[in-house]
């Protein structure tokens, strides 16, 4: 419902970018390597993902709402799905230091020495297949 409304209030021609999770996302976390569907299921409720489609249900949505797919773009590796899953659980010593002092980040000069600031940006940057891509970024037009 929410695509037709955007496809019905866009001026004829005009561009629609969208931003959406897909079915690898799940699929490559690293909780579901190790506690399978399970984890897939508590993760869907608590990031509360609602359509995690293949690329090929996100293109025929998109399609069968009347939109023209100019680009699709991948975003989010397999071993960047994983790497995100894990820092989820990295990030908890901040949630305890939020707790106590109100602050998320206490020594923030020490953050460049604990995250691989270098590493992450090469596993988050490069450009992937947007069929095995976590998340793709829809360039459309309305017919």
């Amino acid at each position: 419902q929410l695509l037709k409304e955007i496809h019905r209030v866009l001026a004829p021609g005009g561009v629609f970018l969208a931003p959406v999770m897909a079915r690898p996302w799940e699929d490559n976390l690293f909780g579901s390597s190790l506690f399978g569907n399970s984890y897939k299921s508590w993760m869907r409720k608590k990031q509360i993902h609602l359509n995690l489609l293949s690329m090929d249900q996100w293109n025929s949505e998109f399609e069968k709402t009347g939109f023209k797919i100019v680009e699709s773009i991948g975003y989010l590796s397999p071993g960047a799905c994983r790497l995100i899953d894990i820092c989820h659980y990295f990030s908890v010593p901040s949630l305890i230091t939020y707790v106590f002092f109100k602050k998320w980040v206490l020594f923030p000069f020490l953050t460049s020495f604990i995250y691989p600031i270098s590493y992450l940006s090469r596993t988050l940057a490069p450009n992937v297949d947007p069929s095995t891509s976590g998340a793709i970024f829809y360039i459309l037009k309305k017919n």
